[in-house]
């Protein structure tokens, strides 16, 4: 009977046992590691990236009207020349009804020029005539110079009517090409192939000369990068670029630096270049998009890497036998997910990944790793 007590008992101890282990095992943090590795370390600099719009276009009136017809919708895709917003123009048809009409009359005064010029020819005529007759002394001198002062002035009043007629229907052809473009202005098209992203009127709203009616962005989408001024240096285009948009959680994309803009931003003291990216299939560029970009200016191979968001400044954390030791490290090439480090650690180590921010020395965790 004791030796049966005595059993449960101890069994009963040996569980008291395991379920504190268990219990104070539990406590312990969790951690990620992985293994200080091998790999091509790169000396990169980084930098901001966005995709932007190849352009944006803030399409304005160029006449004044009352708007009777809009076709647009934000995010709508339009072609060019395609009509996105009629104004009236029935004003403008009115106009061009009472030119075209006072057009016809004044060609038929044109037209009608020939019998001023059969007196200008009868006039001259005379005069010769009379000539003749002052040479065989038939005509005195004096009635000769009279018929030439006639002629003189007949002439110059013909000139000065032909030119008003003919100044007067230029004026008023030239008043019709106006008013037939002031017309066509009436129609507001679209420049280019694009997506509307904003609406500024709406059918049935007055406009003025200039208002905004939509905003247009089209063409191929830019990777801008923004790199600040001390990173710069040694940036060459056609180095190969790695980037990440925040979108797309941490996958990559490769390419390489494209243009880089000839003058530095300076409000932000950062130097623009344009990048040109390898997108897989199902991964698109648009425009909004923002990230971060590791331009690569050199590369060693064989090196030890740790993954950046291990590093806290210049020291990680290293899990041995369940304990953390703190290690003050010397870094070589940094790029974007991985740096080399020069020493501090030993390949096959198993440092911190996460989370690192909330942990001492000393702490006992539990170390889990990280998936691959």
């Amino acid at each position: 009977m004791n030796s049966r007590w005595l059993v449960s008992g101890l069994v009963a101890v040996v569980a008291a046992v395991v379920l504190g282990s268990a219990f104070v095992w539990g406590l312990r943090p969790e951690v990620l590691v992985t293994p200080v590795g091998r790999g091509r370390a790169v000396q990169a600099v980084t930098g901001q990236v966005e995709v932007k719009p190849e352009f944006m276009t803030k399409l304005r009136s160029e006449v004044a009207g009352r708007v009777v017809d809009s076709r647009v919708e934000v995010g709508c895709a339009v072609k060019q020349g395609e009509t996105l917003v009629q104004l009236d123009v029935t004003g403008f048809d009115l106009e061009i009804e009472r030119l075209q009409h006072e057009i016809a009359a004044a060609r038929r005064r044109v037209e009608l020029r020939s019998t001023m010029r059969v007196d200008v020819l009868n006039a001259r005529d005379a005069v010769k005539a009379l000539e003749l007759q002052a040479k065989a002394g038939a005509a005195s001198e004096s009635e000769l110079e009279r018929q030439r002062r006639a002629l003189q002035q007949l002439e110059q009043r013909v000139e000065i009517e032909e030119s008003g007629m003919t100044l007067q229907l230029h004026n008023l052809e030239t008043t019709l090409k106006q008013r037939q473009r002031e017309r066509s202005r009436c129609s507001i098209i679209a420049p280019s192939d694009g997506v509307i992203t904003s609406i500024d009127v709406r059918a049935g709203d007055l406009i003025t000369e200039s208002t905004p009616i939509a905003t247009l962005m089209g063409g191929s989408p830019v990777v801008e990068a923004r790199v600040s001024e001390e990173n710069f240096a040694g940036v060459e285009t056609g180095q190969d670029v790695t980037v990440r948009f925040l979108a797309y959680d941490r996958e990559q994309f490769p390419g390489v630096v494209n243009r880089i803009l000839p003058t530095i931003d300076p409000t932000t003291q950062r130097y623009h270049l344009h990048l040109a990216l390898t997108m897989p299939p199902g991964r698109k560029l648009t425009p909004g998009l923002t990230g971060e970009v590791s331009i690569a200016l050199a590369a060693r191979p064989n090196a030890l890497i740790v993954p950046r968001r291990s590093l806290q400044g210049d020291a990680l954390f290293v899990a041995k036998d369940n304990r953390l030791e703190r290690r003050r490290v010397r870094k070589g090439f940094e790029g974007l997910e991985q740096v080399e480090i020069l020493e501090g650690v030993h390949e096959g180590e198993p440092v911190v990944v996460e989370p690192a921010e909330t942990l001492r020395p000393g702490d006992r965790v539990r170390v889990k790793p990280v998936a691959r």
